[in-house]
């Protein structure tokens, strides 16, 4: 390392990484989620406190919006729990909501919006570049969106 560099500007040069513990981490917690708000606890603060993450988002479609579940690291109630993103703003997040595709963006800092199908998505906000592999990501991703979708019909049985 060069004199004067501390290892958080080395991380900011290599893609932000997510590992499979963290991943199996994240399913375990998803596993007992009762709520939205349990699903979006269960993944945002672990996924926040990755190497070069900045902040995590969890956004489930709403007609023409993007509704945020649940976020961590954001400092600004326009990424806070319940705002509503129009599906059609070009954010990476809605994008990945609206096309159902995977969105990367940036070389540092970059964004990642991994998304479950049209019905929403995980945004990873990123100091460096984002993610090159998305499968851990991906997986987790349909996770979410199962245990949202199961969360949503136990509460329609409540």
């Amino acid at each position: 390392m060069a004199a004067g560099a501390d290892a958080r500007d080395v991380a900011l040069l290599r893609p932000v990484a997510v590992p499979d513990a963290a991943v199996l981490d994240a399913l375990v917690a998803l596993a007992g989620a009762a709520g939205p708000l349990d699903v979006a606890d269960a993944v945002c603060p672990l996924l926040a406190e990755l190497p070069g993450v900045r902040a995590v988002g969890l956004l489930q479609r709403d007609r023409r919006d993007a509704v945020l579940v649940g976020s961590s690291g954001y400092g600004c109630d326009t990424m806070g729990p319940g705002a509503r993103l129009p599906l059609d703003s070009g954010l990476p997040a809605t994008e990945a909501v609206r096309t159902g595709r995977a969105v990367v963006q940036g070389s540092g800092p970059g964004w990642c919006a991994v998304p479950w199908g049209r019905a929403g998505a995980l945004l990873l906000s990123c100091d460096g570049p984002p993610p090159q592999d998305l499968r851990g990501l991906e997986r987790l991703a349909r996770a979410v969106g199962l245990a949202l979708a199961r969360v949503a019909g136990a509460e329609q049985f409540a």
